[in-house]
């Protein structure tokens, strides 16, 4: 079983700069696809090369300071679906990011993330390198895909540890300031309700820590417990959920939660469909409130 600790202690961090080999660290397993079907480029294999690129960008690059074994790297995925050809090296896209995280003592891997962000306008060039500084805006591309990177990572360390993703957090929040002055869609408070401005924003919000907390009893208290202490672990979900509304009532329209709803509304379903009935009532309503959008989903735990 692999594990994961907050950065938080001065002396634990002291020791992981220590470690031998931490140049080393690779803490992603992303697979990379990119496609252009929607347009017709003069030049088809740019955007094989920039699969390639991004590839290297994403695997072979160190984002933390924690030394990580190929078992324990971040499965992860990220689809760029070209839909438009702005100028011979400009585009617009959507991206799709993906991850997930094992359970212990299962086969299964729980899905962390699924959201699909259709605010991604690039430029490059083939053969363009892409470089990447988390104090500096370099393009809209490395800004994109590491805000994502850094907001996979600190995900999978929170639940790991409680706010152990802080550090990744903070990272992800820097690139948001540094994209300000720019033009590129996605980073500011006042474009949309739905951006990358507002998911570090809330995850970063100390009154909403109770989500983050949550976070963490889903998985470490409650998936890890589910093989061994069923009931144990399905009512640590359920009290993950509670922090979930308790961080809702805090903040009625909270974007964080859809995302990491959207990726748990199936696992959820077959969590509480074999469920004692009480249990089952109590977890459609509460799902119900948390995700109204989705709510009529919900209703297919009743059916188990």
């Amino acid at each position: 079983m692999k594990t994961r600790s907050s950065l938080s202690s001065g002396i634990a961090l002291l020791l992981m700069l220590l470690l031998p080999g931490k140049g080393e660290a690779q803490e992603l397993n992303c697979q990379v696809n990119v496609v252009a079907s929607q347009i017709q480029p003069a030049d088809p294999d740019k955007f094989v090369e920039l699969r390639r690129e991004i590839n290297e960008f994403m695997n072979h690059r160190q984002w933390t300071n924690v030394n990580v074994s190929g078992e324990e790297r971040i499965d992860c995925s990220i689809l760029i679906n070209v839909t438009r050809e702005i100028s011979s090296d400009k585009y617009q896209a959507s991206i799709q990011v993906q991850s997930r995280r094992p359970i212990y003592n299962t086969s299964y891997h729980s899905p962390i993330l699924n959201y699909q962000d259709n605010n991604l306008t690039f430029e490059y060039a083939k053969y363009d390198n892409l470089n990447f500084d988390v104090n500096t805006f370099h393009s809209n591309l490395t800004s994109v895909l590491a805000f994502y990177a850094y907001l996979i990572i600190g995900l999978d360390f929170d639940s790991f540890s409680p706010m152990g993703g802080t550090p990744y957090f903070q990272n992800a929040q820097t690139i948001v300031v540094n994209a300000q002055n720019t033009d590129y869609q996605g980073w500011k408070s006042f474009e949309s309700r739905q951006n990358r401005y507002w998911i570090i924003e809330d995850l970063l919000s100390g009154s909403l820590s109770s989500m983050r907390q949550g976070n963490y009893n889903y998985h470490r208290l409650g998936l890890d417990r589910l093989a061994d202490e069923m009931e144990s672990g399905r009512q640590q979900i359920m009290d993950a959920l509670e922090k979930f509304r308790q961080a809702k009532r805090q903040k009625s329209f909270l974007h964080i939660l859809d995302v990491l709803l959207n990726a748990k509304r199936d696992e959820l379903i077959n969590i509480f469909r074999e469920a004692p009935a009480s249990v089952k009532a109590n977890a459609v309503n509460l799902l119900k409130e948390l995700d109204p959008a989705n709510s009529s989903d919900y209703d297919g735990i009743m059916e188990g």
